[in-house]
């Protein structure tokens, strides 16, 4: 696991090296065990190494033979080995172990088709300069993140925002639909990022871009579908696939450990983790004072499990490593509060080793969330408008129909949408526009990034869908990789996997939501190894305890607010507006309502502190 980075200069100007060293070194947390660049006049690649497969080979930038393909990558292939025989079969030699040469073999054969062959997590840049081109690619589900920066001089590209905002110069404009996007759903949807020319590549998408510094195409090689035909999968047969795929990502040539949360998913991926390693591993958990903490859990199912559980508790004076970690990691705000837990149960781990894997990802493909729960008995209205508006087309020509099915169907899915999103905004909608005075708040725009399903899909498989493209890879997956690569410590998100998806994509809904449990099935495997109380408890989430950490007049409070009401942020949020919201947080503590809006205004306000001049116009 790695960071990546690149500069690619226009008008015939060449790299220099200190630039490059410079944009290599804001992601040297990503890679402390080496740095390796690689300048051929305007075109250049970097990288920074946290080595766990093959550690004494697969130094980067790793060259071809005859030095006309150059890759730069960061993540894991899990079946390399595999790909690696298939194309030892077809004459190629290798000189590593690592799935480093296998990611460049597999470009030089089946060029940038080769990114359909991985299963893994990934990000990548390859220089061709046969074809001329510099490839960037981004997993299919989004693990791992790539950064790009497009200006009239150069296009440069980072794992990471902070080292591209100043490179050569700083960027001015900041992106009023990604500020839109931010205060609705607490997180920035790539593309977008805050500023106006810095942009996210998509999960499951490549770009190519010409040596001279053009963008030539973005193409999709992969999207999440969802199967119309469902498919009545045996437990047995989930619990097989789920094992093995478990067991992948425990590939590693250093030690490596588990987070342990003492929920569901967790607890089942350490469970399928001591039964199929025979090394010895450690697992990590964080916990909070007062009834927030599921510690209890994680000691349970350590003592089952017989493993060595190392813990700690997050206080409330922990809210100083926000501030750092929009500064120096995010280069954005960020909304979500539980990355201050993740950050230290990451940095506890990373002081014993330097791979653990996770449970993310059980939520959005097995349906854990409780909004699902409702959503499905929202549903019932919503099948009860669809029969009264068939009646309605009786009697309409086939002719007319046709294209009238058709635009209904489409403004009945934007529809669909809008309210999905609208259910799990942070701020009801009369408040947002009052917030952002200069808003033309419009859902197309907020929601550009969802894709609404091609073909008939399911109430709960419609929501599933519109978390695993906005919800999973823009929150649950940033948070992780920024509070894990801060630490120098690779995660493996045990759930996010290609062929788990497709298992998700065919079950049945009684698979997945069942007597108002939430991810049933799964819970149902995890009580064959626990116990029914245990596996059928309510679910808890990770955020931090607002109820006790804010009390009156503590250290917190007055920092939140010391950073929230500065002059500064008025220029760009309504003051009036923002007393309001304060004041109904000061007078409910324990409603998370309020105070997730004050959190969201709070960390805007410490991005702010770097980007005062920042012009949203």
């Amino acid at each position: 696991m790695c960071g990546i980075a690149g500069i690619i200069k226009k008008n015939h100007s060449s790299v220099k090296e200190s630039d490059l060293v410079s944009l290599v070194n804001s992601i040297r947390h990503r890679g402390p065990d080496g740095q390796g660049y690689y300048i051929n006049d305007s075109v250049s690649l970097g990288h920074a190494r946290l080595s766990i497969i093959d550690v004494e080979n697969g130094t980067q930038p790793m060259s071809n033979e005859d030095s006309t393909v150059i890759l730069t990558y960061n993540g894991e292939i899990y079946n390399y080995k595999i790909l690696q025989n298939e194309l030892k079969e077809l004459g190629y030699s290798f000189k590593t172990q690592s799935d480093t040469e296998v990611v460049l073999k597999a470009y030089e054969h089946w060029g940038k088709d080769c990114v359909k062959k991985f299963d893994g997590m990934f990000a990548f840049a390859i220089i061709d300069f046969k074809k001329e081109i510099c490839l960037l690619a981004r997993d299919q589900f989004g693990i791992k993140p790539l950064v790009y920066r497009v200006e009239e001089d150069f296009i440069a590209f980072c794992s990471e925002l902070p080292g591209l905002k100043n490179l050569y110069y700083p960027v001015k404009s900041g992106s009023k639909q990604a500020m839109e996007q931010y205060f609705t759903l607490n997180y920035i949807a790539a593309p977008l990022t805050i500023y106006k020319n810095i942009f996210k590549l998509e999960p499951g998408h490549t770009l190519t871009v010409s040596l001279d510094g053009n963008i030539l195409s973005k193409d999709q090689y992969f999207k999440p579908v969802f199967s119309a035909l469902k498919k009545k999968w045996e437990s047995s047969q989930i619990d097989k696939v789920l094992s093995k795929k478990i067991h992948d990502k425990m590939m590693s040539d250093v030690p490596f450990g588990v987070f342990l949360s003492g929920g569901i998913d967790s607890s089942y991926v350490a469970a399928k983790m001591a039964r199929t390693s025979s090394a010895d591993f450690k697992a990590y958990s964080i916990g909070f004072e007062g009834p927030h903490s599921e510690i209890k859990y994680a000691e349970y199912v350590a003592e089952k499990l017989n493993l060595e559980l190392v813990q700690k508790n997050v206080h409330s004076t922990d809210l100083e490593y926000m501030q750092l970690l929009v500064k120096n990691n995010l280069g954005e705000p960020f909304g979500d509060n539980s990355i201050i837990p993740t950050w230290h149960v990451c940095n506890l781990a990373s002081k014993d080793v330097k791979m653990v894997v996770t449970g993310d990802g059980g939520d959005e493909f097995f349906a854990g969330y409780h909004n699902y729960i409702s959503w499905l008995q929202a549903s019932f209205k919503e099948k009860l408008r669809e029969k009264i508006q068939k009646k309605q087309l009786l009697g309409i020509p086939r002719f007319i129909l046709g294209s009238l099915k058709a635009r209904t169907r489409k403004n009945y899915l934007k529809d669909l949408r809008n309210r999905y999103f609208e259910a799990m905004a942070y701020f009801p909608e009369n408040t947002r526009k009052k917030l952002l005075r200069q808003s033309d708040f419009d859902w197309d725009s907020v929601l550009s990034f969802v894709e609404l399903p091609e073909t008939k899909i399911d109430y709960l498989s419609f929501a599933q869908l519109m978390d695993i493209q906005g919800y999973l890879p823009n929150d649950i997956l940033q948070k992780v990789d920024i509070a894990s690569m801060a630490n120098s410590l690779e995660t493996r998100p045990a759930f996010v996997d290609t062929d788990l998806f497709k298992i998700a994509s065919e079950l049945t809904n009684d698979q997945k939501v069942k007597e108002k449990q939430g991810k049933y099935f799964l819970k149902k495997l995890s009580a064959q190894e626990f116990n029914e109380e245990f596996a059928f408890r309510r679910k808890q989430g990770f955020g931090v305890p607002n109820e006790t950490w804010f009390k009156e007049n503590n250290e917190s409070i007055t920092f939140m607010k010391s950073k929230i009401f500065q002059d500064h942020v008025f220029n760009y949020i309504d003051k009036k507006t923002v007393q309001e919201i304060w004041d109904e947080f000061i007078g409910n503590r324990s409603s998370f309502g309020p105070f997730s809006q004050v959190w969201l205004i709070f960390v805007f306000a410490l991005w702010l502190d770097d980007n005062i001049n920042i012009d949203f116009s």
